[in-house]
């Protein structure tokens, strides 16, 4: 178990320790670094909650859980983005449950985050939003959890993001360094109105 008051998971940290199998994160960890879980033996990750406080996940690495055996995987809703082959030649994987706000920010095929896992692979999330499309494309089943909220998402810097409420208008922004404006640019604070 991961607790107390650990913001990141570093590069490599638990790579290939098969004795590994169960990982419990605390709601302050707010990256897993590349190839942190790579080639160990989990088979459950929790992204635990204390009291009210949700969490604070915003970003997986690059093959942070490649080669792992997990089976299901929820994903927090704050997630906003996944690295290449987080969850790549996971072969024993069934079901990946992704956030609202992680769908709109990350191209799933590109990167080849759940590339070579079970072919009997269900993707849940939002309807309409990167993880809906990934499980058309892929010929995958998909099962929504619910509506989407935000109206706008993006990013405003190396590790910002942005959302507005559908509901209130609220903009809120997710993340941490400096927030960057560049409306052509990547990583700047262009908003897309046409959504």
């Amino acid at each position: 178990e991961i607790t107390g008051a650990i913001t990141t998971i570093g590069s490599y940290s638990f790579t290939g320790l098969e004795n590994l199998e169960s990982v419990t994160i605390c709601p302050s960890v707010r990256k897993i670094h590349d190839g942190a879980f790579q080639n160990s033996g989990v088979k459950t990750v929790t992204f635990s909650t204390e009291e009210e406080i949700l969490s604070q996940l915003i970003g997986i690495g690059e093959n942070a859980f490649r080669g792992t055996r997990l089976k299901d995987v929820v994903l927090p809703d704050g997630l906003l983005d996944i690295g290449s082959g987080a969850f790549a030649d996971c072969p024993e994987l069934q079901t990946v449950t992704l956030g609202e706000l992680a769908t709109p920010c990350f191209d799933l095929t590109k990167d080849g985050v759940f590339a070579n896992c079970s072919e009997g692979l269900t993707v849940y999330g939002c309807l309409n939003s990167a993880a809906s499309e990934y499980a058309e494309l892929m010929g995958l089943s998909f099962n929504k959890t619910k509506s989407m909220t935000w109206d706008l998402v993006g990013k405003c810097g190396k590790d910002l993001y942005y959302y507005v409420d559908k509901d209130t208008g609220i903009l809120s922004i997710k993340g941490t360094g400096a927030m960057t404006v560049d409306a052509g640019g990547d990583g700047g604070c262009g908003i897309n109105t046409d959504r």
